[in-house]
């Protein structure tokens, strides 16, 4: 029995192969039957994923987009809340500096007013001062004005109408009234007034009226004066021709007297022994005049001018015209012509000294009421 036990319970390879390999086969078959449907299955799940997937994307390029443009947003918001910032911030910093600027400048002008108020005070104390000067004076202290006027009223007599008569007794009257003030310190005055009256009195005075009115007698005359026309002049004076005779006999004179009088009648022969000078048209001589007119007029400013120069250049121009375009053997031509000549002589008086010396003394004592001592001294 015992035997058959362990022989009933053995199990031997080949059957455990026969055994394992039924299994299996078994496995096999419900596998194939299981995974005959899977492919289509597959597919639709797949398409499913691919959609899910497309549509996963496409929410998360919106989602970036639409996070882009309000982070986009977002940074201009900022910058523009940096900006408005930083103007805020400069505005502030701005304010303090133009109110230091206007402190600055308000400070500057008050130095500037403060400087003209102190010289206003310097001015107005000065003034005082001469004002005092002024009413401590002597009551005669107008006549110093009334000289220095007289004085320069001299020197415009002197150097602006060149009249050193007139200058003369202008000046002579301001002696007058420094002498009967009877002040010792305004000797220095008198001394310099002195001193300026010879000097105008050395002056010889030019005669510039008579010289002006002596130059309008010239251009009234001009238009009556006669031109310089060239004479016909026949040979032998005009001599007169002998009447022809009716003898036969004198053919040959009769002849020679026919020609004669054909020659007179187109043919004139003048004798002059200077040049000839051509003869002027009307409106060429009306030219003349004006252009001789206008060298006197010259002249005459000249003599207004104290401008010996141009004086001559016009006087001799003129003078030159004349004896070159008129008659030069009538009587008014040589009477022209020789007052020119007198004209052209007369000699100006040249003013050297520009100021009287006795000015600046006036000018000291009547702003100063006293006179310097080294001018008193050197004078």
């Amino acid at each position: 029995m015992d035997n058959n036990k362990p022989e009933s319970n053995e199990v031997t390879p080949e059957a455990s192969l026969v055994v394992s390999e039924q299994p299996q086969t078994h496995v096999s078959d419900s596998a194939k039957s299981d995974t005959s449907p899977r492919p289509a299955k597959s597919s639709a799940v797949l398409k499913l994923v691919v959609a899910i997937t497309f549509i996963i994307s496409i929410l998360a390029i919106v989602a970036a987009a639409y996070l882009y443009q309000q982070l986009t947003h977002q940074h201009a918001l900022t910058q523009q809340a940096d900006l408005a910032l930083k103007e805020a911030v400069t505005a502030q910093w701005q304010q303090p500096n133009d109110r230091i600027n206007a402190l600055e400048l308000a400070q500057q002008q008050d130095r500037a007013l403060a400087s003209q108020l102190q010289q206003v005070k310097t001015e107005q104390v000065q003034l005082d001062q001469r004002i005092s000067k002024i009413s401590q004076r002597d009551p005669n202290q107008w006549m110093i004005a009334e000289a220095e006027y007289l004085v320069r009223m001299a020197g415009q007599k002197l150097w602006l109408e060149h009249d050193p008569q007139t200058a003369e007794q202008l000046l002579k009257t301001a002696d007058q009234r420094i002498k009967s003030m009877q002040d010792p310190a305004l000797l220095p005055i008198r001394k310099a007034l002195a001193r300026d009256i010879n000097m105008v009195s050395s002056l010889k005075e030019t005669d510039v009226s008579g010289a002006i009115f002596a130059i309008d007698e010239i251009i009234e005359q001009l238009p009556k004066l006669p031109l310089n026309r060239a004479e016909m002049q026949a040979n032998a004076e005009h001599q007169q021709s002998q009447p022809m005779t009716d003898s036969v006999g004198d053919w040959k004179s009769n002849l020679v007297k026919t020609w004669q009088s054909i020659l007179e009648d187109f043919v004139i022969v003048r004798h002059r022994s200077t040049d000839i000078t051509p003869l002027l048209e009307p409106d060429q001589q009306w030219y003349l005049v004006e252009n001789i007119r206008h060298k006197l007029l010259q002249a005459q400013l000249a003599l207004y001018r104290n401008d010996q120069r141009n004086y001559q250049d016009a006087i001799n121009m003129a003078s030159q015209w004349i004896q070159q375009y008129y008659d030069l053997t009538a009587a008014p031509v040589k009477q022209t012509l020789a007052h020119l000549q007198t004209l052209s002589k007369l000699k100006f008086n040249q003013f050297n000294v520009k100021q009287f010396s006795a000015t600046p003394l006036l000018k000291q004592y009547s702003q100063y009421g006293e006179l310097n001592s080294n001018q008193g001294g050197a004078l």
